[in-house]
């Protein structure tokens, strides 16, 4: 038997379809965080992360969240009743604030210098928190990531085929873990099905979900063919179709993948 044919397109990531109109996007690396907008527009204001190197500190972690809460007032009894003002949480004690005084603004836009939440100034702190709203996708990103956003129409959503994302599940996770393994293990086109979609109102439980890295992918995906695929818009995404969502029973129960054979080269 022959080698299995392999497509070598890229770049390929798995993609997550937002039927919201905007979302979030944090970059670690350029310590800046952006609203992006369906059409193409966005708005960047300068932050700063998380660090380690600060005493009970901690490096913001990356991945996929959802604006949890909010608030014009949040307080830290953790470090001895800071006011955190025009507080955005969006994993657990994590989120986007501002503090009295300016003696932070200098590291904005330049450096971490946080024990885990996101610096932002007063004034781009008011105008951030007016922009957003509970339930707001997040991205957390530092290294190029395996995983992306991309906006889709609420009629493009097939409840037969596939999946919107719920609070939180033990299944759910399972599914947007094995995902990645099959990116990086080049099976992506046979390993991952259906397509993912998040409706904006949604809001994630703490921890959220992993985003991947990029460089880990595999360059050579092994084809899915079936007459089964179907698109939409133009979609960089992983997926095939062999998934179904039952409405009445819970995504756990009613995924289920159908054995089929790759074409192989030379049999």
């Amino acid at each position: 038997m022959g080698t299995p044919l392999q497509f070598s397109h890229l770049p390929i990531r798995d993609t997550i379809f937002l039927l919201c109109d905007y979302y979030i996007k944090l970059s670690l690396k350029n310590q800046n965080v952006e609203i992006i907008f369906r059409n193409d527009s966005s708005i960047s204001f300068k932050v700063s992360s998380g660090t380690n190197r600060l005493e009970k500190g901690k490096d913001t972690p990356t991945g996929i969240y959802t604006v949890q809460s909010k608030s014009p007032i949040a307080i830290s009894k953790q470090f001895e009743n800071a006011e955190l003002i025009n507080w955005i949480g969006f994993n657990g004690n994590i989120g986007f604030h501002g503090l009295k005084g300016n003696s932070y603004y200098w590291r904005l836009g330049k450096a971490p210098s946080s024990h885990g939440c996101i610096r932002i100034s007063r004034e781009d702190g008011e105008k951030l928190y007016s922009m957003v709203k509970r339930g707001t996708p997040v991205m957390v990103v530092d290294k190029e990531p395996a995983r992306i956003f991309a906006f889709a129409k609420t009629e493009d959503f097939d409840a037969n085929k596939d999946i919107l994302l719920n609070e939180r599940g033990i299944y759910q996770s399972k599914i947007l873990r094995q995902r990645l393994e099959g990116l990086y293990n080049g099976k992506s086109y046979t390993a991952n099905f259906g397509r993912i979609f998040f409706d904006g109102n949604t809001i994630l439980k703490p921890g959220g979900y992993s985003i991947g890295v990029a460089e880990m992918i595999a360059s050579s995906q092994q084809p899915q063919f079936s007459d089964q695929l179907d698109y939409f818009t133009p979609d960089n995404s992983t997926t095939n179709k062999f998934m179904i969502f039952n409405k009445k029973d819970s995504v756990a129960k009613s995924i289920y993948i159908s054995s089929h054979t790759l074409l192989h080269i030379g049999k």
